[in-house]
Order: C-alpha cells, then sequence, then structure tokens
C-alpha cells in the first residue's frame, strides 16, 4: 500500500477512536451531573417532612387541649368545621383566646397553618387592626410583644394562611387570639395547625 495511503489511515483511526472516548466522556459527565441533581433535591426536600413537630390540632371538634375564652362559636360548611366571628359595628376586640402551655413553645420557631374566609370585613382603622390571628408573649422583664399575621379586608372566599413566628426562650407565657379588632363583619377559621420548624 502506498505510504500516503497509510498515514492517511493511520489519522482515521486515531480521530474514530477520538470521537469515541469524547462522546464517551460526556456521556459520563452528562449521567453524573443528573444523578448529583436528583441526590441533591432528594436531600434538600427530606429534611421538612422529617423534622416537622406538630406541637397543635385544632379541629374544633370538642376535644380541644386549649382552653377558649369565650367558648367558640363553632359551625358546620359543607361537612366541615370552622370558627365563626362576627361584629356589627367596627368597633372593640371580637376574639377567641386561650393560653398555649409556653413550656412547649418556647425557644421554638412556629408555623401556624389554617385556612380563613372573610364577609363584608370593612377597611381597617390602623395597619395592625382587622382580622387578628395573633399571639400575645410575655417574657420574663415583663415585656409584651403582639405578632400577627397579615390578612385582607372585604369579602374573600378560603385562602390558605400560613404564618412563621419565633417564640423567644425567656418568653414566660403565650396566648393565641383569634378573631376582629376595630372592623365589622364576619370571618372564618378552618383548623388551626402548629407545626415546630
Amino acid at each position: 500500500m502506498h505510504m500516503g495511503n497509510l498515514a492517511y489511515l493511520n489519522r482515521t483511526m486515531k480521530s474514530s477512536s477520538f470521537l469515541k472516548f469524547f462522546s464517551f466522556m460526556a456521556m459520563f459527565s452528562l449521567s453524573a451531573s443528573l444523578l448529583m441533581g436528583q441526590t441533591q433535591n432528594t436531600t434538600a426536600d427530606t429534611p421538612a417532612s422529617v423534622t416537622a413537630s406538630v406541637l397543635l390540632q385544632e379541629k374544633w371538634d370538642g376535644n380541644s387541649t386549649l382552653d377558649w375564652a369565650p367558648s367558640p362559636k363553632i359551625i358546620e360548611q359543607k361537612g366541615a368545621r370552622a370558627l365563626e366571628i362576627s361584629a356589627e359595628t367596627a368597633n372593640g376586640f371580637h376574639a377567641f383566646s386561650a393560653n398555649l402551655p409556653i413550656a412547649k413553645y418556647k425557644g421554638k420557631k412556629l408555623l401556624i397553618c389554617t385556612r380563613v374566609k372573610g364577609e363584608n370585613i370593612s377597611e381597617k382603622p390602623k395597619s395592625f387592626n382587622g382580622i387578628k390571628l395573633m399571639l400575645m408573649v410575655l417574657n420574663t422583664e415583663g415585656a409584651k410583644d403582639y405578632p400577627q399575621a397579615s390578612l385582607p379586608t372585604g369579602t374573600f372566599d378560603w385562602q390558605d394562611v400560613k404564618w412563621s413566628v419565633s417564640i423567644p426562650e425567656n418568653a414566660v407565657s403565650a396566648r393565641i387570639s383569634l378573631g376582629l379588632e376595630e372592623v365589622s363583619g364576619k370571618v372564618w377559621f378552618d383548623s388551626i395547625k402548629i407545626v415546630e420548624q
């Protein structure tokens, strides 16, 4: 065979081997990347489901672990129970409240979950008025804090509410309140769940 043809054949074989090697490495890198991505997503999703600890589940079924005052007005809508609060005039504080067992909650970050429905909720005189999903937290120095969820006015259908709040380590009491403050209208609260984050 002519020397020029031999050289050409040799180069062709080397190029073919290189292309095969390059293709193999590219596929290996892609597979590794996909595998890493799946592993990272699984790791990221796992803690929330594993570490979440339910501290309270209030279903308005008469079996509450809390002592609500006054006695809650519970209604049934389409087979589901809900707490109902109404105010004919836009003044005063119309709410149901209960003390939380502070030893169980202090020093923890909480996620409070519920669903809320409103009917003709009037405008808030102040930003902190309106529908109340609120805590009153007292610490060892006698200072009080009133963290609350921000909820809408007007008329609206059931909305999911997830409110994150931290209870300080030096808290001596915490009281939860659901209701209306300085507004008129009607509001319903579905079951309340508090989980530790």
